[in-house]
């Protein structure tokens, strides 16, 4: 259950709930001020280019629904990324390509 409490803190769920209301359980009434938040599915988006963020959830033909926005990733990302994929690579044992080993090496 994905949840926004009464300050818009959000994402909250049942565990930041009980921290705040120990008597609460699943099936009572949300206290005042809290409100469940549909989820949806991320949007498609180019794994190898982009990434995506959630966003505060908005009110979408009156429920209050997840958002998402997608953006191209940072070179910081990107390069990340790629050094995450040449990780993977070196411990399978697999050849590096002359552009990562010189990523390795800066």
């Amino acid at each position: 259950m994905l949840l926004i409490n009464a300050n818009n803190e959000y994402p909250r769920h049942i565990g930041d709930l009980q921290l705040d209301y120990p008597d609460w359980q699943k099936g009572d009434a949300l206290p005042d001020g809290w409100r469940e938040v549909v989820e949806v599915p991320v949007p498609s988006y180019d794994v190898e280019t982009q990434t995506f963020e959630e966003l505060q959830p908005k009110l979408v033909s009156g429920v209050l629904t997840q958002q998402f926005k997608v953006r191209s990733m940072t070179a910081e990302e990107l390069r990340y990324r790629k050094l995450v994929q040449i990780k993977f690579k070196v411990q399978n044992d697999e050849p590096l390509t002359a552009d990562e080993a010189a990523l390795l090496v800066g």
